[in-house]
């Protein structure tokens, strides 16, 4: 372009200069010539461009080099996680990196990179479950709290042998209710069959048994309950009644006193049973002592005066007997027939005084 300026400088002071017509002849020339005529050469105004493109081309092939080549690289800062347990100590709060990528990093990064810091609470292991208190979430500092979410799976399983008896003797006990005496009795062995340790069970059987008058089936199902390790008092007083009932005395005393005998106030059905079998078994001194502590519990039962009456009439006692005798009838609770008992002893022994 700058070409193209001169020439047309050129042309502008040949006009301002007088000259021949032949100058301006010439001009004319220089002007029209190479509008209409094609030059044998190249033009110059397409010398320039092509140069100037030619340029332009050669700086975006520089550029486009450089940026190329150039490496680009983009730094970012680690992330590193402080856990809780480590806000007392800072240097434990740089994490570890191998040699090796040390190596590699710096030599690619040459600016220390900036540590960021976060707080992130530690995930605590569930409870196995098994902890319906959701576990203590520690939350650290400047964190908002979490809500823990503790699973409960509900597991079927089957029932206990235990619970399985005791559903049998409830059904029993229903069918006494309803009057259905074969239910009773298979489901009270039922229970037995799940659970031979189920102690109103088999004492319930038994009395089944002895009111039916199956008094060896009975016996049966209470021996069956009774060992050397463990001797329930509601079992042995059972078997000792049935003993007691069969005239065996002797063994009814042993099983009783099997388990060793619970003070008198605890149990005095336990020593009133004691009582009438050491009648029974011709121990007078020792079933007149039984009563004499049972009369210290509750001393006007008419019933206890009564044995006491029995075992000192047959240890030949008769002034303290006809004494137990008139103490017995000074009960209203006692019964008829044990009243008329009463006197009629009375009346023996009052005549044996004469």
């Amino acid at each position: 372009m700058s070409l193209i300026n001169q020439m047309l400088k050129d042309l502008e002071k040949r006009r301002s200069h007088p000259g021949s017509v032949q100058q301006q002849e010439v001009l004319l020339d220089v002007q029209v010539v190479p509008d209409l005529e094609p030059c044998s050469g190249p033009r110059p105004m397409t010398v320039v461009l092509s140069a100037l493109l030619l340029v332009l081309l050669g700086g975006l092939g520089w550029w486009g080099y450089n940026f190329r080549v150039s490496p680009r690289v983009v730094v970012e800062a680690p992330v590193v996680v402080e856990s809780h347990e480590n806000t007392k100590n800072p240097e434990n709060n740089v994490s570890q990196v191998s040699p090796d990528s040390q190596n590699s990093y710096d030599s690619q990064v040459s600016p220390v990179p900036q540590v960021v810091t976060q707080s992130v609470p530690q995930p605590q292991p569930q409870p196995e479950l098994e902890i319906p208190i959701p576990p203590l979430v520690v939350v650290p500092p400047n964190v908002a709290p979490v809500a823990a979410v503790v699973a409960v799976t509900k597991v079927d399983r089957s029932p206990t042998p235990q619970e399985q008896a005791e559903a049998s003797f409830q059904r029993a006990l229903a069918a006494s209710k309803a009057g259905e005496r074969a239910t009773i009795e298979t489901e009270l062995r039922l229970a037995l069959q799940q659970d031979p340790s189920h102690l109103r069970a088999r004492e319930t059987l038994a009395v089944y048994y002895y009111r039916a008058h199956r008094l060896e089936e009975a016996k049966k199902i209470l021996h069956a309950g009774i060992t050397a390790n463990s001797a329930p008092l509601p079992l042995r007083k059972s078997l000792a009644r049935i003993l007691l009932d069969q005239g065996d005395p002797e063994d009814a005393a042993k099983v009783l006193l099997q388990g060793g005998a619970p003070p008198v106030a605890q149990e005095p059905e336990f020593h009133q049973l004691l009582g009438a079998i050491y009648q029974r078994a011709g121990e007078y001194s020792a079933a007149a002592q039984t009563y004499r502590q049972l009369l210290t519990v509750q001393r006007n039962n008419g019933i206890w005066w009564l044995g006491l009456a029995l075992a000192l009439e047959s240890e030949r006692s008769l002034p303290d007997a006809i004494k137990a005798y008139q103490r017995a009838l000074e009960d209203p609770a006692l019964s008829q027939k044990l009243g008329d008992f009463a006197r009629s002893r009375l009346t023996v022994l009052g005549s044996s005084q004469l």
